[in-house]
């Protein structure tokens, strides 16, 4: 769990009702200046195999007030959270990766579709192991966030 301790919340909830709109505008802008620190951050912590991942991070607005850091990549989650041996991960997915990464195997008799294969049935027998970079980037970029929201609390409540 992260813990972001904010100061000034009295005269912060006293600004929101005397200007209610640049109150909006304030939290908003604050929302995103920290969604984009914890993306920025997140690109230095994750993985960086073929550069897709990090590539893709990046700080989206879901609502007024409300930003987030994420990936637009769909294995983050697996890596993220690793995946359990038992699992198979999708072939076509595999083959991608094997391809793209220009894996040959070792027995010139082999295709590239027999390693995807290969590489498939270890993933279901060992499974990979979490690489939380994520939860890092957020639990190294809350003091940051605190500092940001901090800062703009007192300069927006002091104008």
């Amino acid at each position: 769990m992260i813990e972001i301790r904010l100061a000034g919340l009295d005269e912060l909830a006293e600004f929101a009702k005397a200007q209610p709109v640049r109150y909006l505008s304030v939290l908003d802008k604050l929302a995103r200046r920290s969604a984009t620190e914890l993306a920025r951050i997140a690109k230095r912590t994750a993985p960086q195999l073929d550069g897709g991942l990090v590539q893709s991070l990046t700080s989206d607005r879901v609502t007024l007030g409300v930003w987030v850091a994420r990936t637009g990549v769909q294995y983050a989650q697996a890596i993220e959270e690793g995946i359990k041996p038992g699992s198979w991960v999708p072939y076509q997915s595999m083959l991608a990766f094997v391809k793209r990464k220009r894996l040959l195997p070792r027995n010139p008799s082999d295709t590239q579709e027999t390693l995807a294969k290969l590489l498939q049935r270890s993933v279901f027998a060992r499974g990979i192991r979490a690489n939380p970079f994520m939860q890092r980037a957020a639990t190294e970029g809350a003091p940051r966030v605190e500092k940001i929201f901090n800062a703009g609390i007192a300069n927006a409540v002091n104008e």
